[in-house]
């Protein structure tokens, strides 16, 4: 679980090179695993390096003071002593309260961010989490301040495996700023909702874990922007994951010392059912990422049929992500249905079914042989190879 604190605080990235940052740490799974990109976003936050002279609110005597006052932090900044510089800083704000120049008040705000990043970087995460704290209540009437200020504590606080303080700093989140329409707010809103219910389920509390994913899947799911639409879909894959690992013996995040692989019983049926739901809400969605979602599901339902030993339901899956993606020209269609393809003719092996699954192999070539895309080069030489097998009767037949 690692946190990634931006070389650009708040406010002083171009939307641009935000996106291309978010896009850059969080791409989408299309296939095994379908977890879609969260988008990121900015917000009109601190601005550094700005300086002017005291305004006619600010007596001279005061923003004198209060500007050495800075430059003694960043002095302290410059030198790595980041604790003792965000002191100052606050000392400014107890000093001088609202009689702190505009500006100022947002380079020390900025200093502060800058400050509480490097701690992190450095592994000085508690001394971050105060920082960010402070931020949140001295600052907290800015809300882009306190947006971010929130978000970063949730996320310290997950390091330092303290999964009850990082859901209540999710939590302020939400409730401070869940009701907000500004499209810089809305995207962190929900990647607060979504990290809290990845902390509950690394923490063990499975049963709030997906209700934290139900929530996120009934506040987003019908919205008109496609990235929210987006997130519900990755939290309702999250919540089939979740109730389809469970007592399988694998533990969701073993450095938790609560996280225990036998809380409940692993229950195939109800990972199906919200498959299902997943492409009965989503299948005629228009956006591509969506789209390849839904591909997503499928594979995993089929995975989740096929450790369910019901060889003929998952074969119609496959069936049915061929009859969707498979007269899409885009290139992760063409994987998904070669993919599906491939895993059809080893299902119909593995029931000795030696013509049909010599069929699924010979459409894979029929279709994809002269393809130059690396991965459906990899799955065709992998249908020939496994033909062969069945030729040679050498051995039996394993999913890759």
């Amino acid at each position: 679980m690692k946190t990634i604190f931006p070389n650009k605080l708040p406010g002083q990235a171009s939307a641009r090179a935000e996106r291309k940052r978010a896009s850059a740490a969080l791409p989408m799974a299309t296939l095994a695993c379908m977890a879609l990109a969260m988008a990121a976003c900015t917000t009109t936050g601190p601005v550094a390096g700005t300086s002017r002279q005291p305004t006619a609110q600010t007596s001279p005597e005061a923003g004198k003071a209060a500007q050495e006052l800075f430059d003694k932090g960043q002095t302290l900044s410059q030198q790595g002593d980041a604790q003792e510089a965000a002191a100052v800083y606050s000392e400014i704000d107890r000093r001088y309260g609202n009689d702190i120049d505009p500006v100022l008040r947002n380079q020390i705000v900025t200093a502060l961010f800058d400050n509480a990043a490097n701690l992190g970087r450095e592994g000085n995460l508690a001394a971050a989490v105060r920082i960010y704290e402070e931020i949140e209540q001295r600052y907290g009437d800015d809300k882009s301040w306190a947006v971010w200020a929130l978000l970063y504590q949730g996320d310290l606080q997950r390091q330092l495996r303290n999964a009850k303080a990082a859901t209540a700093a999710f939590e302020r989140l939400d409730q401070r700023f869940g009701q907000e329409r500004d499209s810089a707010i809305r995207p962190l809103v929900a990647d607060a909702l979504y990290k809290k219910a990845e902390t509950l389920a690394s923490a063990g509390n499975i049963k709030d874990a997906i209700g934290a994913y139900d929530e996120i899947g009934q506040r987003f799911a019908e919205d008109r922007d496609a990235s929210f639409r987006q997130r519900a879909v990755r939290a309702l894959f999250a919540k089939g994951a979740l109730l389809g690992k469970q007592g399988t013996g694998e533990e969701t995040d073993a450095a938790w010392p609560t996280a225990t692989a036998d809380r409940l019983a692993g229950d195939s049926a109800a990972a199906i059912a919200v498959y299902d739901d997943i492409v009965q809400r989503f299948g005629r969605d228009g956006d591509p990422a969506i789209r390849n979602a839904v591909g997503g599901t499928l594979l995993k339902k089929s995975e989740a049929l096929r450790l369910a030993g019901d060889n003929q339901g998952t074969i119609a899956v496959y069936d049915d992500i061929v009859e969707r993606f498979g007269k899409d020209d885009s290139p992760v269609s063409r994987v998904l249905a070669a993919t599906a393809l491939f895993r059809k003719g080893l299902a119909h092996g593995r029931q000795n079914e030696i013509d049909a699954a010599n069929a699924s192999f010979d459409e894979i070539a029929r279709r994809f042989g002269l393809d130059a895309d690396p991965k459906l080069k990899k799955i065709v030489n992998q249908a020939s190879a496994a033909r062969q097998r069945l030729a040679d009767e050498a051995m039996p037949l394993h999913d890759n």
